[in-house]
């Protein structure tokens, strides 16, 4: 949103792990607005019955779930860490989604579409149940470093991280008004998009990575590229931060 409200102050933009999207656009004359997916009733009719997990983040109990895992919250940071990375096997699959609907992301892992019954902590104990050797992201993310994450969460909880996810669903006459203050409007600066190729997160939202090549999007000539980096999930920076570092110098030399 930076480089797309401000470009006079943002003259360059590199977006890492989550791909952009445009905003959206408000219907115009008589044209009839598709009406939306309501995706996490569709979730619900799954067998096993399945929740996405921005809605259940946004809820009002979701903080607590963080703030007090029964495993312990080392325990559940290593193995959330774990299962978003590409030590994690089934990352391997990650790849592109045919649609918003609930039988395709019924192809994402459980962290991302949960059982209806699972809290996170509760997903991530399960996943982590059967993993040979937990410790492997220990490799890039040392016990002592963890401890840091651990520490700070314990002193602020996680209700202010999780807020991000009540600003994504909000679904309220004002956060409509709110979001078409931008409507039409696009990248304009040079970007590109850096992330690891064993990451889910650059299908979740099915289109939004092939949105880059979009002019309702991204001004023409100013998206320099998708750089996928193999041997890294969702914490691409932490898992591969030399070829992340050489991706940033690559893009820089093209300004």
């Amino acid at each position: 949103m930076a480089a797309l409200t401000r470009p006079d102050m943002f003259q360059a933009t590199i977006q890492m792990s989550h791909p952009y999207h445009p905003p959206p656009t408000p219907p115009f004359g008589d044209k009839q607005t598709e009406p939306k997916v309501d995706i996490q009733a569709e979730l619900a009719k799954l067998n096993p019955p399945r929740k996405h997990y921005k809605w259940y983040n946004s809820t009002q109990t979701a903080a607590q779930d963080w703030d007090n895992p029964p495993q312990g919250l080392e325990t559940f940071l290593r193995g959330y860490f774990h299962l978003k990375s590409s030590d994690w096997q089934p990352n391997q699959l990650a790849g592109p989604l045919t649609e918003w609907s609930a039988q395709a992301l019924e192809q994402l892992p459980e962290y991302y579409i949960m059982r209806a019954q699972q809290t996170m902590p509760s997903s991530v104990a399960e996943n982590m149940q059967n993993e040979a050797d937990p410790t492997r992201t220990e490799a890039w993310l040392s016990p002592s470093d963890l401890q840091v994450y651990c520490r700070e969460w314990q002193r602020t909880g996680f209700q202010g991280a999780l807020n991000w996810y009540r600003a994504q669903t909000a679904s309220t006459p004002q956060s409509r008004k709110d979001m078409l203050l931008f409507a039409g409007m696009k990248i304009e600066v040079p970007c590109c998009f850096i992330s690891g190729r064993q990451d889910w997160g650059n299908y979740q939202q099915p289109g939004a990575l092939q949105s880059y090549e979009e002019p309702r999007a991204v001004r023409s000539g100013c998206f320099r590229g998708a750089r996928l980096i193999d041997g890294a999930g969702h914490w691409v920076q932490q898992e591969q931060p030399k070829a992340v570092v050489a991706e940033v110098l690559a893009f820089l030399q093209t300004l």
